[in-house]
């Protein structure tokens, strides 16, 4: 299979069968104790998150700024998918709906439009302020891809996908600042915070 996933250390793997197991016992479902498969659900592979904040400016955001920040794993259970957020060795969200059967719909599409002859990992970028998220297929060689993660998963070019994540950062910044603050002094504060 050319879409591989990252081996996640054992602390967030315990943490996710934890977060696993009590959603399943709060559903009052069956507890399957994961990849193995059979029975009512199964904990899948799971998928390093990537965060990339808001740049300045479009063309000072790249990939290459890209940092893991935690672990996704989806569950199966039947036609529903779930996932969990692994932080560390916690568990810091479960989220069921569309946006985990999103994130499985991309997996899909993505799967099948990338050649067999080249090895990908799976991974989830994050845009910090700009609120998106997208399916990263990692080539060692830079020829990365990227999936939406919407209703109807696409395959996206990367200068556009960064471009417009940027504009999105820049604008929630601006909506967040302070109405006094001036330029300067927004560039001091996101330099004196890391962002």
């Amino acid at each position: 299979m050319p879409i591989t996933t990252a081996q996640a250390p054992q602390g967030a793997t315990d943490a996710a069968h934890r977060g696993f197991d009590a959603l399943h016992r709060a559903q009052a479902t069956v507890t399957v104790a994961s990849k193995s498969g059979g029975g009512v659900a199964s904990l899948h592979e799971p998928l390093a998150v990537y965060s990339l904040s808001g740049a300045e400016s479009a063309a000072a955001m790249t990939i290459a700024q890209a940092r893991q920040t935690g672990w996704r794993y989806l569950i199966g259970q039947g036609a529903a998918i779930r996932s969990i957020e692994i932080v560390g060795d916690e568990v810091t969200a479960i989220t069921q709906g569309q946006v985990a059967a999103n994130l499985a719909h991309a997996l899909a599409v993505a799967s099948d439009a990338v050649d067999a002859a080249k090895r990908y990992e799976a991974r989830v970028l994050e845009f910090g302020r700009a609120g998106n998220s997208v399916l990263w297929l990692h080539a060692d060689d830079g020829s990365d891809r990227f999936f939406s993660l919407g209703a109807e998963a696409r395959e996206l070019e990367v200068g556009p996908t960064l471009e417009q994540a940027s504009r999105k950062a820049q604008a929630r910044r601006s909506l967040s600042a302070p109405a006094n603050a001036t330029p300067e002094a927004l560039r001091a504060d996101e330099d004196e915070s890391g962002g």
